[in-house]
């Protein structure tokens, strides 16, 4: 397995290598439908006065490497709001359920905008409005990196001296399947990612045929743009939303003023 990863990592150097000399296209696309059971017209509830999906809008237009930001939707209030503060909007004619893979509706915009807009990006950027707290400059951190190190994908994640799984038992039991006090484990803990478009739409492909594990992909580099413990937030529950909302508070009105991402 260590030779694999080894071989896997100087590909991923050498593609990073060729494409390294020249700037790749690419594109942002953020999914928000309108539907969620746990918390009704999350994407749309007031977040630090804005809507939840404007924080991620704004954060995604801040970049500078980024040739469009779209956002994929199934909700005219959502449509509208991403609008509003400059996201490209594209409408979708079918209603995303909960069962639904989160990489159909990016690859179904990847078709629209080679439709629409005569453009295949060779970057994409996926992000999602339900990890709101990003700090400034994050987002071309991300992109920058993969371009430069060519790795299958780039996330963000966090990293903590001590890190303990346990996997649950019955009855209430659990038994540790991992320890470790050397920094050497990374949780992925945002919902955004950079990778190659050829490299997303060949893993979406075999996803849905069911044979994505020949794809290895658990074991290909992947890049890390490091991100601290604050911005370690979910807004899934009431609590985890209460909880985002102070942090973006202090962390980033408090420091940034109103519109920490700019515009």
């Amino acid at each position: 397995m260590r030779d694999y990863i080894e071989v896997r990592t100087q590909e991923a150097l050498h593609v990073a290598c060729v494409r390294g000399q020249r700037l790749m296209d690419t594109a942002i696309i953020i999914t928000a439908r309108g539907g969620s059971k746990r918390l009704p017209r999350k994407n749309v509830r007031q977040f630090c006065g804005k809507p939840l999906i404007a924080w991620t809008v704004m954060a995604a237009k801040q970049s500078k490497l980024a040739r469009e930001v779209f956002v994929s939707t199934d909700d005219d209030e959502v449509a509208h709001v991403s609008a509003e503060f400059g996201a490209s909007v594209i409408k979708r004619d079918w209603i995303s359920g909960d069962k639904e893979y989160g990489c159909v509706p990016v690859v179904k915009a990847l078709d629209w905008i080679k439709v629409n807009r005569d453009w295949e990006p060779e970057l994409l950027m996926t992000m999602l409005p339900t990890w709101p707290c990003r700090d400034t400059g994050g987002v071309d951190a991300g992109i920058k990196m993969e371009q430069e190190f060519g790795w299958w994908m780039t996330y963000w994640g966090y990293s903590a001296q001590e890190t303990g799984i346990h996997r649950k038992l019955r009855n209430g039991a659990a038994i540790c399947v991992l320890s470790d006090k050397e920094w050497r484990y990374v949780k992925w803990t945002a919902g955004d990612s950079v990778s190659l478009v050829t490299s997303y739409r060949e893993y979406v492909d075999r996803l849905l045929v069911g044979d994505a594990d020949d794809l290895n992909i658990m074991y290909d580099p992947t890049g890390i743009v490091p991100i601290k413990l604050w911005q370690v937030q979910d807004t899934d529950t009431e609590e985890q939303f209460e909880a985002a909302e102070y942090w973006f508070k202090r962390k980033m009105i408090d420091v940034y003023g109103e519109n920490p991402y700019g515009g």
